[in-house]
């Protein structure tokens, strides 16, 4: 789960709330959340700011999972 997502459900925040705070639509955040659309800096500050995220937890992907983990 990307941490954006994770912080909007921790703070028990709709898709659409998150999108009328930072002045985008919904589809967008659903997009940033599944790592398909990249925000603009000005937009990624404000989710930062409004979910208490780094620019960098919004911004760059999150790194792959390690591969010597064992199957549950």
């Amino acid at each position: 789960m990307s941490p954006l997502r994770k912080a909007r459900r921790e703070r028990e925040l709709s898709i659409y709330e998150v999108a009328d705070m930072v002045g985008v639509s919904a589809a967008s955040i659903s997009r940033m959340e599944r790592r398909l659309q990249c925000p603009s800096v000005a937009t990624a500050a404000k989710l930062g700011s409004l979910l208490g995220l780094t620019l960098e937890q919004i911004l760059l992907p999150e790194p792959p999972e390690s591969e010597d983990k064992e199957a549950p």
